[in-house]
């Protein structure tokens, strides 16, 4: 496995209580903490908390891990430790029964990367 050149010197620690929930536009009921945007493909670390009764619309490529409150996801139940994988293009709507919050991975895009840079090998780490 061949992995990229480290970028950081040191481990990235964030303390989610100093940030302020900002209201998602055109979503009520919905806020986020964005933590931050990481490398030139946009590899995103945030919390996203949804009020009782509030839709929240997921959509693009990345990993929901419902920390606590309880809903739904079209037909399905969620409720705390539930994790969800969008690929590319997907969209999913959580409805809240209570107060949600989930951490979101928003996972780098590595579209631009060409194949025949990686066709000899075997496995590559993101990052």
């Amino acid at each position: 496995m061949k992995y990229p050149k480290g970028r950081y010197d040191n481990p990235v620690f964030m303390d989610s209580a100093s940030y302020d929930w900002v209201p998602v536009e055109g979503q009520r009921g919905v806020y986020e903490k964005l933590l931050g945007v990481f490398t030139e493909r946009r590899s995103t670390a945030e919390f996203v908390k949804l009020d009782k009764d509030a839709q929240y619309l997921a959509r693009g490529r990345g990993i929901y891990l419902v920390v606590n409150g309880a809903g739904t996801i079209g037909p399905e139940s969620y409720r705390a430790l539930t994790a969800v994988y969008l690929t590319a293009g997907e969209t999913l709507r959580f409805a809240a029964d209570e107060t949600t919050a989930m951490l979101h991975l928003g996972l780098p895009n590595l579209a631009s990367l060409e194949a025949s840079n990686r066709a000899h090998l075997t496995a590559e780490a993101a990052e």
